[in-house]
């Protein structure tokens, strides 16, 4: 195909006016012809699409709704707050890292469970006695 398309412009290099105007003139009645032709194929893509599948899908019929007992019916939403009720907590407490925890006040619910700044003094290598040689 991409071969024809290259001997195609080469040929059409090669040609005369006369040669060109007559292959432009064919191209363009071919394009008349084409576009004549396409209506009486292809003309139903103009419309809605929906018109084209409404036999193949029927339109629903109304369900008609029963009048259920009283048992089974479902009852309206009801705001939570009329179920649970919270309570205010009181102020929360500032931690040491200057952010505020949810009652942290309470000892189980602290955020510092290892206590204040805790940080390692020495190096792996000083508390196994390794010598620096071990890491390289």
């Amino acid at each position: 195909m991409v071969q024809q398309v290259a001997d195609d412009s080469k040929l059409f290099n090669e040609v005369d006016y006369v040669g060109r105007d007559k292959i432009w003139s064919d191209y363009v009645k071919n394009e008349e012809n084409s576009a004549k032709i396409w209506n009486g194929q292809w003309s139903f893509l103009k419309g809605n699409p929906l018109d084209l599948i409404k036999d193949k899908y029927p339109p629903k019929t109304p369900v008609q709704k029963l009048d259920l007992p009283t048992t089974l019916r479902v009852r309206s939403v009801t705001p939570i707050s009329r179920y649970i009720k919270v309570e205010h907590s009181g102020p929360a407490p500032r931690t040491t890292t200057g952010e505020v925890g949810w009652r942290s006040a309470d000892p189980k619910c602290q955020l510092e469970i290892y206590g204040h700044g805790r940080r390692p003094k020495q190096g792996i290598l000083k508390q196994l006695n390794w010598p620096i040689e071990a890491c390289l």
